[in-house]
């Protein structure tokens, strides 16, 4: 009942979230481009970057949620393969691509979203049309 509590909560959460963050998608993936200190996520390879866009942590929600602008403009290597605890949510910005989660396969393309557990195994799986941007917008419950 927890869990089915916390997915609801992580759910509403999610939708609003995508619902502010769509909106200003274009305008964030351009100042992204411009600015010289976005944060860059540890796993960042050559082709693949990851901005963190924001991040609320210490909330009365219980929820943290982490946004992110990814870009994959190279196929030069494998993507990796993520699991962590949380949920997460994609909104597809440019781009075409096979993303796997768990054992199957999603056709993402522009305007797509993929809502999912991220306890499985999960990422870009085939990189079909370069560049691919999109939103990753994970949440997690906040450590007490």
């Amino acid at each position: 009942l927890v869990a089915l509590a916390f997915t609801a909560a992580v759910a509403a959460v999610a939708v609003a979230a995508i619902a502010t963050i769509a909106t200003a998608a274009t305008a964030a993936a351009e100042m992204v481009g411009a600015v010289a200190d976005a944060t860059t996520h540890a796993g960042t390879r050559a082709g693949h970057q990851y901005h963190l866009l924001g991040h609320i942590g210490s909330n009365n929600s219980g929820v943290v949620v982490e946004p992110y602008m990814i870009t994959l403009d190279s196929e030069s290597d494998r993507f990796p393969t993520f699991q962590h605890e949380g949920i997460e949510l994609l909104y597809m910005l440019d781009g075409v691509m096979r993303y796997r989660h768990g054992d199957k396969q999603f056709l993402m393309e522009a305007g797509d979203s993929l809502l999912f557990d991220s306890d499985a195994p999960h990422g870009p799986e085939i990189l079909e049309e370069l560049p691919i941007r999109y939103l990753s917008i994970i949440t997690y419950p906040q450590q007490r």
